[in-house]
């Protein structure tokens, strides 16, 4: 993971919220959705590193199997890609 940070940040791409790699700030629906307001203090949508790995396989040390292992998209993460498509930032 830390090489996929370095390679996007020594190309000009570094990931959303990436405090080392990144300018770390969090992301907040004012900053795609035109107009938008909030009534108050702004919750961020996104506070973390945006890396997810959907699916990883590897060789079990011990057993020698092929272990495969996936994750779905988190809610934090799909509300961002949610936005970033509406609004076509």
């Amino acid at each position: 993971m830390q090489q996929i940070r370095l390679h996007l940040q020594s190309i000009g791409a570094p990931l959303l919220c990436d405090r080392t790699y990144g300018d770390g700030k969090a992301f907040f629906l004012s900053q795609v959705k035109p107009g938008y307001r909030p009534d108050g203090d702004e919750k961020p949508l996104l506070e973390r590193t945006a890396l997810h790995a959907f699916a990883v396989s590897f060789d079990h040390p011990r057993t020698g199997g092929r272990t495969n292992l996936s994750a779905e998209m988190p809610k934090d993460m799909n509300s961002v890609l949610k936005y970033l498509r509406k609004f076509k930032v």
